[in-house]
């Protein structure tokens, strides 16, 4: 019998030994979704009022080798009861939303607590010969371990979390509403991406591309393509957004980036040229409200005379444009009174071919939208001449002409030529 006591005894102190020495490995593994283990546990005590079955397992834990040391000598048999009240309350507190993204450092920690308090409250109770097989012992840690785990996370039995923990990233065109919100749990969400990777078949910009890229792993902006040493003494820390999305829009997404990532970005935003994307939406915004002036002026004088507009209002819209935007490296070529007026024309053509195709039975409803127009219907209607098409592209070419003159990489020029459907025959004619 003592032979049985005294092996049962070595497990329990082995069983312990391993739960205190997981809790040592959590602390340097991360914990939440911007701190590691010991910053989490370090944030628990301070704030004990908000996290106090937390603070009180870190100090149980902490303080165990000398309760360790009594029970042993047969004192503190009643420690086992403050244990007791600990696991259950590590298990369930990331339910009630704790924190907003669990890391697995919690994981490991929850497990290491369940395993120090396991031991020392059989090791307490230990008032009549234990009965220990080491396989049931084994089977016991395990089904802890994967009670800590099921119970810790609130999607691990949900088929399609695991879908996810596999894919390794969010699907291009998700159906399923929680399926970010699951993402989050995964083992990959906010991981830094592989910068040579990520822009292997990209052209180096922040655009949509990117950005939905990145999101699609938990990050809040691309990966930086390369070294600013400008830029050193930004942090290089993770930290989350306060989170996209609320009660109307749907579920808040926290993405993870750093400070040196925003300020990259920002920074490379106004010295690189910009997304043909981003150029043309702001080119349609100032060009409804050019055109909107332009109109007004030509065929309803009265009303903008009540506004208080001048024959000179559309020319202050241009010069307001070019204001506004030219500490975000806009091309002047985008910001002319012709550009921006083909691109209100653009923008309504597409709109039109749009509803041709939605609106085609209900032709009350197209014949209003062409009613409402504030140019020439036919510049919508009908199909462009050369003539025009050459003159809606001609700041195109101007600027990418520019470009090509700077010495720009022919990679963003490429990546123009293709979003504009231009021809490099046509930017190279003149040079």
């Amino acid at each position: 019998m003592n032979a049985k006591r005294l092996h049962a005894k070595r497990l329990l102190l082995t069983t312990y030994g391993i739960g205190l020495s997981l809790f040592l490995l959590s602390a340097v593994l991360p914990c939440t979704s911007s701190c590691i283990g010991w910053q989490a546990g370090l944030l628990a005590l301070i704030f004990a009022w908000a996290f106090p079955f937390h603070g009180v397992a870190l100090l149980a834990v902490l303080l165990s080798p000398l309760a360790l040391r009594r029970i042993l000598r047969g004192r503190a048999r009643a420690v086992w009861i403050v244990l007791l009240i600990c696991m259950p309350a590590l298990w369930f507190s990331p339910a009630t939303v704790t924190f907003p993204i669990v890391r697995p450092g919690y994981f490991v920690w929850a497990f290491s607590v369940s395993l120090v308090a396991l031991s020392l409250i059989m090791l307490s109770r230990a008032t009549s010969p234990i009965h220990i097989r080491r396989h049931r012992w084994i089977i016991g840690c395990a089904v802890v371990l994967v009670l800590t785990y099921v119970v810790t996370h609130p999607y691990c039995v949900c088929p399609r979390f695991w879908q996810l923990q596999f894919a390794g990233r969010l699907p291009d065109d998700t159906k399923y509403p929680r399926d970010s919100l699951m993402a989050e749990q995964t083992y990959w969400w906010g991981n830094r991406l592989e910068p040579r990777r990520f822009w292997a078949d990209k052209v180096v910009w922040h655009d949509e591309v990117s950005e939905s890229e990145a999101a699609r792993h938990g990050r809040g902006y691309p990966p930086i393509p390369y070294d600013d040493p400008s830029l050193h003494n930004h942090s290089d820390r993770n930290t989350h957004s306060d989170g996209i999305g609320g009660p109307d829009s749907g579920p808040s997404i926290r993405y993870l980036y750093t400070e040196r990532e925003r300020a990259f970005w920002d920074k490379f935003t106004k010295t690189h040229p910009l997304p043909p994307t981003y150029i043309e939406r702001e080119q349609r915004s100032y060009g409804r409200s050019m055109v909107h002036d332009q109109y007004l002026l030509a065929h309803d004088p009265t009303y903008a005379a009540r506004l208080r507009l001048k024959s000179d209002a559309p020319q202050k819209t241009v010069e307001a444009a070019r204001y506004h935007l030219r500490d975000f490296g806009f091309p002047n070529e985008a910001l002319t009174s012709n550009a921006l007026f083909w691109a209100y024309v653009l923008e309504q053509r597409s709109e039109y071919q749009t509803m041709m195709s939605s609106w085609r039975h209900h032709p009350s409803v197209i014949s209003n939208h062409i009613a409402r127009l504030q140019v020439d219907p036919r510049l919508i209607i009908e199909p462009l001449t050369a003539e025009q098409t050459t003159q809606a592209n001609a700041w195109k070419v101007e600027y990418l002409k520019r470009l090509k003159r700077d010495g720009i990489d022919d990679a963003y020029i490429n990546a123009y030529l293709k979003a504009w459907k231009l021809d490099l025959a046509q930017i190279n004619r003149g040079e």
